[in-house]
């Protein structure tokens, strides 16, 4: 049976980009997305592994399904996960800011938000993104886009109240 599987990887391993689609099509019924293209051969040659030697335990299985319902890496209220670690240097000292589930440390030293961190360094009102070097966005990708404000807002809300009385 061993046999078998090598010469199916063998075989997998010299098939051209069109034939790795078409083998691809008669197992699974579809065409490959485009992300996947590039690792098809591994992909394939993992499938025949797989059918060979079985999937994943049933424990593994259900480890999965727990991690899906309750994930273990939830952002803090600034929307950091816990453990992330930023590292930076001013003058000749360096700093390490790491988010925990509720505010910051840097340096052994609690802080309750990231604004908060910035008065270790200056009495200045800075942007806590651009001291930490925090890429532009990154806070809305979590946390979404920023609310809305004047008059667009409220011409938003007029909108959805009409929606809402309509139907």
């Amino acid at each position: 049976m061993e046999t078998s599987m090598d010469n199916q990887i063998d075989y997998i391993r010299q098939l051209d980009d069109g034939r790795l689609v078409e083998r691809w099509r008669t197992i699974y019924n579809a065409a490959p997305s485009d992300c996947l293209k590039p690792w098809l051969k591994q992909l394939l040659i993992y499938q025949v592994q797989e059918h060979r030697f079985g999937g994943l335990g049933a424990d593994v299985l259900n480890k999965l399904r727990d991690i899906e319902t309750n994930p273990l890496l939830q952002p803090n209220p600034q929307g950091f996960v816990p453990g992330t670690k930023i590292i930076r240097s001013f003058g000749n000292v360096e700093y390490t800011l790491t988010a925990l589930e509720v505010g910051f440390d840097l340096n052994g030293v609690f802080y309750p938000t990231l604004s908060s961190t910035i008065k270790k360094f200056t009495s200045k009102s800075w942007n806590p993104a651009k001291l930490w070097m925090i890429p532009a966005g990154f806070s809305r990708l979590l946390t979404g886009p920023k609310p809305r404000r004047g008059r667009s807002a409220k011409k938003h809300l007029r909108k959805r109240r009409l929606n809402v009385d309509k139907n």
